[in-house]
């Protein structure tokens, strides 16, 4: 005997606002990779605590661009929102310096960038410090190919105390 009941739709309005909901979110997770991202390929790191040289020897023109890691002591203040806050203030009054040790009579390059323009990829904190990474130095420049001693020199603002800091270097085909 056939059932008598009429045949049951498929069309949920609940799965297709989930739906909805996950593709945008996807979407707006492309799109912050794509700002906050690294641009480029990991070529070195400078430490610049310990102000060494990173050697790179690049095949043809290439732009560098640089993402800052560091561990700050916030000491008594610890890691409120408040001290938070500050520490960020301190960061974008932080300047970086990197520079391209060139043979005698070449031209010098360098560039001279915040250390911190309110973006960073992650941050984790204690009682008394902050470790943010991923800071996209909104610095760049473009190197020849050739031999090239990349050296860093940042100006701390002051009553930062940073234990740790090292600058990402990355490098992308330069735009002519």
């Amino acid at each position: 005997m056939a059932d008598p009941s009429p045949p049951r739709s498929s069309k949920n309005p609940a799965g297709a606002i989930v739906a909805a909901i996950v593709i945008f979110g996807g979407i707006i997770a492309a799109l912050a990779s794509h700002t906050l991202g690294p641009k480029g390929e990991r070529v070195g790191e400078l430490d610049l605590v310990k102000a060494s040289p990173v050697p790179l020897e690049l095949p043809s023109p290439r732009t560098l661009n640089f993402r800052l890691d560091v561990t700050v002591v916030t000491g008594k203040e610890g890691s409120s929102r408040s001290a938070r806050d500050a520490l960020y203030e301190k960061l974008a009054a932080s300047t970086i310096t990197v520079s391209d040790t060139v043979p005698q009579g070449s031209p010098a390059r360098a560039a001279t960038c915040a250390a911190f323009d309110g973006k960073s990829t992650s941050a984790s904190s204690s009682s008394d410090e902050v470790e943010i990474h991923g800071i996209p130095v909104v610095c760049a420049f473009t190197l020849p190919a050739g031999h090239h001693d990349l050296t860093a020199k940042v100006s701390w603002a002051k009553d930062l105390q940073v234990r740790s800091a090292a600058l990402e270097v990355r490098s992308e085909p330069a735009r002519e």
